[in-house]
């Protein structure tokens, strides 16, 4: 619904949103959903505005960043070339895809001892991947963070070897700097980079290393000089404040005995108010909840949706308990981990260590110290994920076969390797091709905002439960609807305060294997205070839609 405010007090209503009967690309969840939303509006804070930041807020001041700059900042020319076509934004995820696929063929023999036919297998495997498809239609960062962190380590490998030109140090630095500033999870692709070459090196790299960090400085100082991007906009400190963060949170407040009951989730806290800052803090449950119960969920099902392109669903699991064997789909994922911690001891003993295979170690290890759900994070170590599989199945293989004729065993072992990646292949494929429009699992994002757009001025503020969607698809300045209202008293006042000339109530933005439209939580606690105003003639519904 709409709520607009009049010069006499009175307010407006419309109702909810159209559901979607046409198809676009991409299958999001809501969580990446939003994620887009944030994206693309940074991006056009750096076309439109002088401040780096969300400029759907209203004000002069936008919103503080929730992202670094160095994703918006590739997002921003499509912004200035295509204003009106949102879907063009795409195109950089594609491109990022395709430059994966070329780092990864032909700087194989970076990566990797393995012959190019092994580079062929797992090339072929992230291109087929349902995960890497599904992201050549999303305006995320993955694809795009991917191609630095490939370009990075490839840098690093020519460095290790005394491969670099006259151009690497630089070329380091802008790669650094991006991966740092695509991700704030790229900072442990930095340390990985400067602990490698230190060791394979030795102190004589020290000096490059100096003069990297200091162009990366300059790099920075020179965005911070001519584009929207603020020095307090560097780094996203809102990360800090979501509960998501909570393990960093109660590390940091141990570390630094500071109070952290603003911040963490009152699971998180013991009860007695008497206790010092650090005695609050519930690391018991921080460790349960991050180092167990989250390594499980990653390891047992996360990992496996990453890297094999079948199973880990609903079926799975009916057929599961069908079976009498309930827990049979988290078998098959600590299955899969058993074989790429199989495959990567190998890859260690044969090849030894690179930033290629480390990295994916750290990075992963990094992730644990936040709460994520499904695989879309480990996007980036795809690569390394599956030829430590390949390598895994391949000593299975070659265990099965080294009782007999030895080289007629072995032929057979390959001709089986090269059978279960063409497998693999297939299913990826067909996986993939059952990738489904958006909107039927979140329902059409545009029309919750259609007659917004076209009875509204420019100058309206929308109260709304997703303000940067709205804020797109409405080109009207939003402002967040806040579930901390109790009365229609407050709502009015809340709404005078904040200027709010309309509120959209909409259904909630909820992926769904087949989408129905219904109302959140928030929203039906927020109906009664509606109708109370309605009924004291305080607002008026100007539009509702049952469709």
């Amino acid at each position: 619904m709409h709520y607009h405010r009049k010069e006499d007090n009175q307010r407006i209503i419309s109702g909810p949103m159209e559901h979607a009967d046409d198809h676009s690309s991409g299958t999001p969840n809501k969580v990446q959903v939003v994620i887009w939303g944030a994206f693309t509006v940074l991006a056009q804070s750096l076309v439109h505005s002088d401040q780096y930041g969300l400029v759907n807020v209203p004000g002069d001041q936008p919103g503080a960043p929730p992202f670094p700059f160095g994703y918006p900042f590739l997002l921003a020319p499509f912004v200035l070339l295509f204003p009106d076509n949102l879907d063009a934004m795409k195109t950089l995820s594609l491109i990022a895809t395709l430059l994966n696929a070329t780092l990864l063929f032909w700087g194989w023999h970076w990566f990797s001892r393995r012959s190019h036919w092994w580079g062929i297998a797992v090339v072929g495997l992230y291109v087929l991947s349902p995960l890497t498809v599904a992201h050549t239609r999303m305006v995320m960062s993955e694809s795009v963070f991917t191609t630095f962190c490939l370009a990075t380590m490839l840098l690093a490998e020519q460095a290790a070897r005394r491969r670099q030109n006259r151009w690497w140090s630089l070329l380091m630095s802008v790669m650094l700097t991006f991966v740092a500033f695509t991700r704030t999870v790229g900072l442990v692709l930095v340390i990985t980079v400067f602990a490698y070459l230190l060791f394979r090196i030795g102190k004589r790299v020290w000096k490059e290393l100096v003069l990297i960090v200091v162009m990366m400085i300059l790099l920075v100082g020179v965005v911070v000089g001519t584009t929207p991007v603020q020095p307090s906009g560097l780094l996203p400190l809102r990360y800090l404040r979501e509960t998501n963060a909570s393990f960093l949170i109660g590390l940091g407040a141990g570390i630094t005995s500071t109070d952290p009951s603003d911040l963490l989730p009152s699971e998180y806290l013991k009860e007695d108010e008497t206790l010092t800052s650090r005695e609050r803090l519930n690391i018991g449950a921080l460790l349960e909840d991050f180092l167990v119960d989250g390594a499980k969920r990653h390891i047992g099902q996360d990992l496996r949706q990453a890297v094999l392109p079948v199973g880990g669903g609903a079926r799975e699991q009916a057929l599961a308990e069908r079976m009498g064997i309930p827990s049979l789909p988290i078998l098959v994922g600590f299955l899969t981990f058993g074989l790429i911690a199989l495959g990567y001891s190998r890859w260690f003993a044969k090849e030894g260590l690179s930033v290629f295979n480390l990295f994916a170690i750290l990075y992963f290890g990094a992730l644990l110290l936040w709460n994520w759900i499904g695989p879309r994070l480990l996007y980036p170590i795809q690569p390394q994920l599956h030829l430590g599989f390949l390598l895994g199945l391949e000593a299975i293989l070659i265990g099965i076969t080294s009782v007999g004729n030895r080289d007629t065993l072995l032929k057979f072992g390959k001709m089986m390797l090269a059978s279960a990646v063409l497998v693999l292949w297939l299913l990826s494929v067909r996986k993939s091709l059952e990738i489904a429009d958006s909107r039927l699992h979140v329902g059409d994002l545009q029309a919750r905002t259609k007659w917004l757009k076209a009875n509204t001025t420019l100058s309206d503020i929308i109260m709304t439960e997703q303000p940067t969607l709205d804020f797109l698809y409405s080109n009207r300045r939003t402002i967040y609807q806040p579930d901390s209202l109790v009365s229609a008293t407050e709502l009015e006042d809340y709404m005078v305060k904040h200027e709010v000339d309309y509120i959209l109530i909409a259904p909630q933005l909820q992926w769904q294997p087949s989408y129905v439209p219904s109302y959140g939580d928030r929203t039906i606690r927020f109906l009664p205070l509606i109708a109370d105003l309605v009924s004291e003639s305080r607002i008026t519904r100007v539009y509702s839609s049952e469709r």
